[in-house]
């Protein structure tokens, strides 16, 4: 388990989206809540793009445990410098707003 970005700060639906494959083969993508719902697939573009998408984030993680406080200094916190910038705005003004919490100041 690795944390996103190494700190965990939620971003857009990363709080409720679930992304599973298996022996790259087939997977499951589901967001969960209150009205859960997900597709299964064995087909191979996506597979392919789940696959991807969950070694993006390993590797993400691991370039964040590396560089993390130089990413931290040139996007600021959550990268938010660079996310306001492809992010939808809904998520862009979420994130502002959760960044700005005691919570994450602290």
């Amino acid at each position: 388990m690795y944390l996103h970005e190494g700190n965990g700060i939620p971003v857009g639906i990363a709080p409720t989206l679930i992304t599973i494959t298996r022996d790259f083969q087939e997977t499951l993508v589901a967001e969960v809540g209150a009205n859960s719902y997900g597709s299964y697939t064995k087909n191979r573009p996506i597979v392919n793009m789940a696959d991807s998408l969950i070694r993006h984030e390993i590797y993400f993680a691991e370039i964040f445990k590396e560089f993390g406080d130089q990413i931290h200094e040139k996007f600021g916190p959550a990268m938010f410098k660079l996310r306001q910038k492809y992010l939808p705005q809904p998520q862009v003004k979420a994130l502002k707003k959760l960044l700005q919490t005691e919570e994450l100041k602290a």
